[in-house]
């Protein structure tokens, strides 16, 4: 079987955490040809690089957007040679691979909830495919396939794939060495983001939170920071609010912001707002931090409040800079907190478990079959998960 990951840049999801995704199945289904085509420049390419990608071709596209390339797309593929399968890592990956090999088999993965914008594309995409080869579209959570129903994909097309996590990537012997890095000491209370792709992440609400905490806080001796992608363009209004609301708060700048095997072990909390924490959320969870959410669909789905998380309504930012507080000064929930949390990552996100559903829907779409993902007994926030 030959199977030919597709990965746009400009419309995908250009971040570590889906390559680190991407990645697991090359390296551990030896016995499937696969090989991957990243549509876009020097960034995407260092994104493979640092995830271990190895059989792989990278192509530069005009704008950066593959549909502007499609006929010199469709001239690599074939000369890549047969392909079986097309396993689209993004709405426009899927986009390019309609339009470059329309007759061939489409597997689309889906770790963030994509816009009304999107899924209404999705649905037009569908209605021009060929019969025999639908795509079949994997999401990484319940919500997600939710919202793909609702937007009018049909039902038997769109399962749920948990994803898997390299939970040996994240070391807590990075800890000292990160924070003297950043320079804050044990008493600095340091809260990093949960988002697929960071840099795309409206920072300023959980700044507000920060801010909010911080001055709420002052009494009790503690400071409070949050790290940030150097890259944000949000950076000076974030600035501005937290010097104004919280003089002694601190923003640390680092360029590992997006991975969150690096960052996450030097921090005290994640921070999980709005719909798009995609994988990173569940990075959180297995970090063995505490973390901060805002009740959507999407959090609400993989975490409980006061269960393995502390979660409050959006866009409550008093309420939730209150309960931050509430949670530093109780140590022994806190720690039941990190602990649920992190207990159910281990069991939910298993790197084998999910290469191995994977390789049984190439086989199935190979062999002609229906689609069929085995669901996985949940309990916590996970349990919610039908419910939503």
């Amino acid at each position: 079987m030959r199977v030919l990951h597709l990965v746009d840049q400009k419309n995908g999801q250009g971040c570590p955490t889906l390559f680190e995704l991407l990645n697991m199945p090359q390296a551990r289904l030896a016995d499937i040809q696969q090989r991957s085509l990243l549509l876009g420049g020097e960034t995407i390419d260092q994104l493979a690089r640092d995830a271990g990608l190895e059989d792989y071709q990278r192509m530069g596209v005009p704008y950066g957007s593959g549909p502007w390339a499609a006929t010199s797309i469709r001239r690599r593929c074939l000369a890549l040679g047969p392909v079986d399968l097309l396993h689209c890592w993004s709405v426009g990956a899927l986009t390019v691979g309609a339009m470059t090999l329309p007759r061939t088999q489409k597997i689309l993965t889906l770790t963030s909830q994509p816009s009304a914008k999107a899924i209404k594309w999705l649905r037009m995409i569908s209605k021009r495919e060929h019969r025999e080869t639908p795509t079949i579209f994997l999401t990484i959570s319940s919500t997600i396939r939710r919202e793909l129903l609702a937007g009018g994909i049909a039902p038997e097309r769109v399962h749920v794939l948990r994803p898997g996590i390299d939970r040996s990537k994240i070391s807590e012997h990075s800890r000292k060495s990160k924070r003297q890095a950043w320079g804050v000491d044990e008493n600095t209370r340091v809260i990093g983001l949960a988002a697929d792709p960071l840099l795309a992440m409206d920072i300023i609400n959980p700044v507000w939170i920060t801010a909010l905490a911080g001055h709420s806080d002052e009494a009790s001796g503690r400071t409070y920071a949050m790290v940030l992608h150097p890259e944000n363009k949000q950076l000076p209004r974030a600035e501005k609010i937290l010097s104004q609301a919280c003089p002694n708060g601190k923003l640390i700048l680092d360029e590992d912001a997006d991975k969150p095997w690096a960052i996450y072990p030097a921090c005290d909390m994640i921070f999980g707002l709005g719909q798009g924490c995609g994988l990173s959320i569940l990075w959180a969870m297995a970090s063995n931090r505490i973390i901060a959410g805002e009740a959507t669909y999407g959090i609400s789905e993989m975490l409980e409040d006061r269960h393995s998380a502390i979660l409050a309504a959006p866009g409550a930012r008093t309420e939730m800079a209150h309960k931050i507080i509430d949670l530093f000064d109780d140590e022994q929930q806190a720690y039941a907190l990190r602990d649920t949390a992190h207990h159910e990552a281990y069991s939910y996100f298993s790197r084998s478990r999910y290469c191995q559903q994977l390789k049984d829907v190439y086989q199935q779409l190979h062999d002609g079959q229906a689609v069929n993902v085995p669901e996985i007994e949940a309990t916590g926030g996970l349990k919610f998960a039908g419910m939503v």
